[in-house]
């Protein structure tokens, strides 16, 4: 480059892989949620997919999905919803095993974890209003825009937003930089000074949870009911963000992120989630935007039937006797149901148990003081849990006995005397 000095600060040059000493080296795209995009250096856009070898040059582009991507060094990324990101460096020291990646955030959040190693790797993210550089720690960095008059890409500010959750964080902006340790974060706005780091919002506390659950099929058997999860509420949140990701190991470097959600609710009904196990991540929002420390929990969902609901009503037969009718609404994903009928409250003795396919039983036998509970049974060995029991007393089934007889006969000797 002949006139190096007329070069202003911030031009991109690019330069040909080919032409560097150090073997470029690559990233692999290992997950995939929902709908996502990859262009590589001169091809057409096509639809991002695992095992995908990623280049220098390479962007990812994520709608309404997630993208993990893993580099040499065992470091992660996830880039998460309405994200681009560009990889501008990807550097493999053969002879020391050392990585030097470099990814540009245009929009968007990406969630990075860069392994503690020696000699360690170099990894930085480089947005429109300031640069992360880090050797060994867990950070996220958020892009978000500002209306403006000012020129832009966009015609918006950018701000950036660090969080640090281990190691420290080199931010610069402006002509100036901070050292951000782990639990604090800095928000680096477009043409402003850097402002100093803060301290992060500590974790949520959830409330009555338990890692095993049970998920129970919608009345209209195509989906399962919205799964409740609460937290306590943090006196300097404005908001919280709530990630599920899959279930992995906790040895894992990588992560792999199913759905995020954010809420000014200190609870959330989770829908669409099928049985399984996943990992919730929980983070409180501050008043700047940056997010808080993380409370993880498992959640494991088990798939269970909704208990039917049991009704009676009495059932006129041809005979001189009367049934109870048992019925009740049919139950999504059921095969069949389970009658029992006991004369104890408790049903430690049963009279009888037996497996219909309809939604209604009648009791033909004269039984006093009887109690009743169904259950539904699914067609993968699962099973509803019992409904409330039924007390059907004496009184609502019509003994078959001979007292009409004597009154007949009481009648006609009325009616002789007369």
């Amino acid at each position: 480059i002949d006139r190096d000095r007329a070069i202003p600060p911030g031009t991109r040059i690019r330069v040909p892989a080919n032409w560097l000493k150090v073997p470029a080296a690559s990233a692999e795209i290992i997950f995939v949620q929902g709908e996502a995009s990859l262009q590589l250096p001169g091809e057409p856009v096509i639809a991002a997919t695992e095992g995908t070898k990623l280049s220098i040059g390479s962007t990812l582009v994520t709608a309404d999905g997630s993208v993990s991507v893993l580099f040499a060094d065992g470091s992660s990324m996830v880039l998460e919803p309405n994200s681009q990101l560009e990889l501008d460096a990807l550097s493999n020291f053969e002879l020391n095993g050392m990585v030097d990646s470099t990814v540009r955030l245009n929009r968007g959040t990406v969630k990075t974890r860069v392994i503690k190693r020696e000699p360690r790797s170099r990894f930085q993210t480089v947005t429109p209003s300031a640069v992360a550089a880090v050797r060994g720690t867990e950070y996220r960095v958020n892009v978000v825009s500002e209306n403006s008059d000012r020129n832009n890409s966009d015609g918006a500010l950018k701000t950036t937003l660090v969080e640090v959750y281990q190691g420290l964080v080199d931010v610069g902006a402006e002509s100036e930089m901070f050292p951000v340790p782990a639990s604090f974060g800095i928000v680096a706005k477009q043409g402003e000074p850097l402002q100093e780091p803060v301290k992060l919002l500590q974790k949520p506390e959830f409330i009555d949870f338990k890692t095993q659950q049970t998920l129970y099929f919608d009345a209209t058997g195509k989906g399962f009911l919205p799964h409740l999860v609460q937290w306590q509420a943090l006196a300097l949140a404005s908001a919280y963000q709530l990630n599920i990701l899959t279930d992995e190991s906790t040895h894992s470097n990588s992560e792999k992120l199913l759905k995020s959600f954010r809420t000014n609710e200190t609870q959330f009904k989770l829908k669409d989630l099928s049985a399984g196990c996943y990992q919730l991540s929980l983070r409180a929002i501050d008043a700047l935007g940056l997010q808080g420390l993380a409370a993880k929990k498992r959640l494991c969902l088990n798939e269970e039937l909704l208990p039917p609901l049991l009704k009676s009503r009495p059932l006129s037969t041809d005979t001189d006797a009367q049934q109870i009718q048992l019925h009740w609404d049919a139950s999504s994903e059921a095969q069949l149901y389970r009658v029992e009928l006991s004369n104890s409250p408790d049903f430690s003795s049963l009279i009888s148990s037996v497996d219909i396919s309809e939604t209604q039983y009648a009791i033909n036998e004269p039984i006093s003081d009887l109690y009743v509970r169904i259950k539904a049974l699914g067609e993968k060995d699962n099973q509803s849990n019992y409904s409330q029991s039924l007390f059907i007393p004496a009184k609502e089934i019509i003994e078959d006995d001979d007292s009409w007889k004597i009154l007949i006969h009481i009648g006609l000797v009325l009616l002789a005397f007369i």
